[in-house]
């Protein structure tokens, strides 16, 4: 949502701290009047606690496409972080690896049911 600025809660309550506690000396300093005592009430009475509150929903990632790495490769081609060349060799690299989980969990299955027939 904040792309490569913030990557976590802790991440925006980190930028939203400096910011209040930067911007409150700023606006003194430039002779803003009403905003040296409302920039820290909105900065540490307000954003702050929302954030730290409901602050995991912001970072929260689409259900849908949760834990699935084919998404999450199409997600990152359609934002530009791969070309279409890294895009196509990780693609046949995630192919390749769960072909190889199912050829190991068929394997697995086999041999266990050799087991539980020859006892």
């Amino acid at each position: 949502m904040f792309g490569d600025l913030v990557q976590s809660k802790g991440e925006l309550l980190a930028l939203v701290a400096i910011l209040t506690a930067g911007g409150t000396p700023v606006a003194a300093i430039l002779g803003l009047g009403i905003l040296v005592p409302l920039v820290p009430i909105v900065g540490f009475v307000l954003l702050l606690p929302l954030i730290a509150i409901f602050g995991d929903r912001l970072f929260e990632d689409d259900p849908e496409s949760a834990g699935d790495p084919l998404e999450e490769l199409r997600q990152r081609y359609a934002r530009g972080e791969l070309d279409h060349d890294e895009f196509e060799r990780r693609v046949e690299r995630l192919i390749e690896t769960e072909n190889d989980h199912r050829t190991t969990t068929e394997i697995g299955s086999l041999e266990l049911n050799k087991v539980v027939e020859t006892e």
